[in-house]
């Protein structure tokens, strides 16, 4: 049974797999970095079939093709691709499409799996895999909110500690719902609550990134990113936060690339909007003035949970590791906030300010505190 989720590529789609691919180019980057020879897997938990009906690529293929074309590929002993796709017919167009992509690049470093059937079935199988690759990214894009988290924790907890994630939420799916249906176990599920708390959780945009937030708080990453995305109505993006694109990395790198790639996408496809926002530095100093003593790596953990709309997205405004720097100095400057540093080589001995090197490392950021 084929649906029509996979007709035409729509703006937000665009804009979602533009996101996609700027995040997983700059993950293997990353990870070759550290790597010895370890394998890099690849997991597409939802893959559907690979292309739309009007001859666009979907995520797996997209996947593939950045796999193939990445210079950093060599740096690991083997990249496996793990594609699992529920619908029979789906996973063998998927099959077809893969097959015809992988002839055209013949690159022995990759190995591709298409799983037919849900992969909740198929867990001890995919356990296997990720338990063999030190490095990953893990993709999931549920067709209708079918995930289930439980079981995506289990698998997150056990495998993924040196591995990415990214989660696309359809939060307006989510509200119609609840909306029509007295019982909503299945969303009470998806958000790890009773039901008697889901009308409270999904009455906005915050309170439901705010149960995103807290439902991944476990998962053992550093940093967990939401971004809103609005839909499509008329080959046109409406003024909403449709769609929530959840991030989870340990990867300040990864992080920002997520976020540049977001900034542009939205100046890209939505050049209508008008911004609506507090600037960076007002966010900044009023996570300062809240806490009265944070670390740098705990005021980025609050500012990533902060940049959440399309509204916000400016490429000057988002909190990527220069702009938090470039605006955390200009409080210094100004004597609004102050700061001690562990180590005197996150001190710039010009000026007396923070010094970029502080921001380049998780260990670096718990060591400045404001």
């Amino acid at each position: 049974m084929t649906n029509n989720y996979f007709e035409n590529k729509k703006i937000h789609t665009k804009i979602k797999h533009k996101i996609f691919i700027d995040t997983f180019s700059a993950i293997l980057g990353i990870s070759s970095k550290f790597s010895k020879n370890n394998s890099f897997t690849y997991v597409d938990l939802y893959a559907g079939q690979g292309k739309f009906s009007d001859d666009s690529i979907g995520s797996p293929l997209l996947a593939l093709e950045t796999i193939s074309k990445s210079k950093y590929i060599y740096a690991f002993h083997q990249v496996k691709c793990y594609f699992s796709e529920k619908d029979e017919l789906n996973a063998n167009s998927l099959y077809e499409h893969t097959k015809k992509l992988s002839s055209k690049y013949k690159n022995d470093n990759i190995s591709i799996t298409i799983e037919k059937g849900a992969w909740s079935y198929k867990s001890s199988k995919l356990n296997e895999l990720l338990k063999f690759s030190k490095w990953g990214f893990v993709f999931v894009d549920p067709f209708k909110n079918e995930v289930e988290l439980d079981n995506l924790f289990d698998l997150l907890q056990n495998r993924c500690k040196t591995k990415d994630f990214m989660l696309f939420i359809n939060t307006q799916a989510l509200k119609r719902i609840v909306g029509a249906s007295e019982n909503n176990q299945h969303v009470a599920n998806f958000f790890g609550v009773s039901p008697n708390k889901i009308k409270t959780i999904i009455k906005n945009d915050k309170t439901i990134r705010d149960a995103l937030q807290k439902r991944f708080s476990n998962a053992q990453k550093s940093y967990i990113l939401n971004a809103s995305l609005p839909t499509t109505r008329k080959n046109k993006l409406i003024n909403m936060d449709n769609f929530q694109l959840l991030l989870a990395t340990n990867s300040i790198g990864v992080a920002n690339a997520f976020l540049i790639s977001y900034a542009e996408a939205i100046n890209l496809y939505k050049k209508d909007r008008v911004l609506n926002f507090n600037t960076l530095e007002e966010n900044i100093f009023n996570i300062v003035k809240m806490y009265k003593k944070i670390s740098l790596f705990r005021l980025t953990e609050e500012l990533y949970k902060n940049n959440n709309s399309w509204k916000n997205a400016d490429l000057n405004n988002i909190p990527t590791t220069k702009n938090i720097y470039k605006n955390v100095n200009a409080l210094l400057k100004r004597k609004s906030i102050y700061f001690n540093a562990d180590n005197d080589a996150f001190v710039n001995q010009k000026n007396g300010y923070i010094n970029l090197k502080a921001y380049k490392k998780n260990m670096y950021l718990h060591q400045v505190y404001l």
